[in-house]
């Protein structure tokens, strides 16, 4: 029954053309859900033209396909209409979602296998947002002594890198989100100080972003001190 799922036509730009009998975005949600599991066995795979992964498709893999497909056609039609210039990777992205037939090329794959990940992170992410949305469009990042509480973090893996995405809010609404790149020996520590405090006082680069939601990125930090029951460590 699986001999023949696929076929492959190479191409002039050494890129390979594959079809498939099932919709390759859908083989994706199972790879995914097959190697987050708990008990999982399933080993890393730089094709999707694997009988075993076809033979475990099961129907809510087609439904999350489908909710994914619908969640980014709509996101790539939001970015359009407010001007938002498109990176490569929604780029790509967007050339694959507009087709309907089974295929994908041998360039695709990665995209391909990160999409579900990207998803269920963008639903968090997401929630985050309205749960914590600000109104205001911009925030004024001037006073050293202003304090930020911590709310959430985040992990996602970003081109074979993980991360560590920590979000902190000031007292008057302002979100303020700070990136750390994993494997790290300090994220330990850092984990621990934020989770710990009452609050903390940042001190550093600030860099400004309108989108999804208003809200200041870290991007360099110089000086960390926490507050503990009204009291300051440096």
């Amino acid at each position: 029954m699986f001999n023949n799922l696929f076929e492959t036509i190479s191409l002039d730009d050494n890129q390979t053309k594959i079809f498939t009998q099932i919709d390759p975005l859908t083989v994706s949600v199972t790879y995914h859900r097959l190697r987050t599991a708990k008990s999982s066995t399933i080993p890393y795979i730089d094709h999707f033209d694997n009988n075993l992964l076809y033979a475990r498709v099961n129907p809510s893999d087609y439904l999350t396909a489908a909710n994914i497909r619908s969640y980014y056609q709509k996101k790539l039609v939001f970015w359009k209409l407010k001007g938002i210039e498109l990176t490569r990777f929604r780029t790509d992205l967007e050339k694959y979602l507009v087709r309907t037939d089974n295929y994908y090329y041998s360039s695709e794959l990665g995209l391909l296998t990160k999409l579900p990940e990207f998803y269920y992170y963008d639903l968090q992410l997401e929630a985050f947002h309205e749960q914590h949305y600000c109104e205001a469009t911009s925030f004024d990042i001037k006073n050293t002594d202003d304090e930020y509480i911590f709310l959430k973090k985040f992990e996602r893996n970003i081109r074979y890198r993980k991360s560590a995405i920590y979000w902190f809010k000031r007292t008057d609404g302002a979100l303020v989100s700070y990136g750390v790149a994993l494997p790290n020996t300090l994220a330990s520590a850092f984990d621990s100080v934020v989770s710990t405090s009452k609050s903390l006082i940042f001190t550093g680069q600030f860099d400004f972003y309108n989108t999804p939601v208003p809200h200041y990125q870290l991007s360099k930090l110089a000086t960390l001190q926490p507050i503990f029951d009204n009291k300051s460590v440096q």
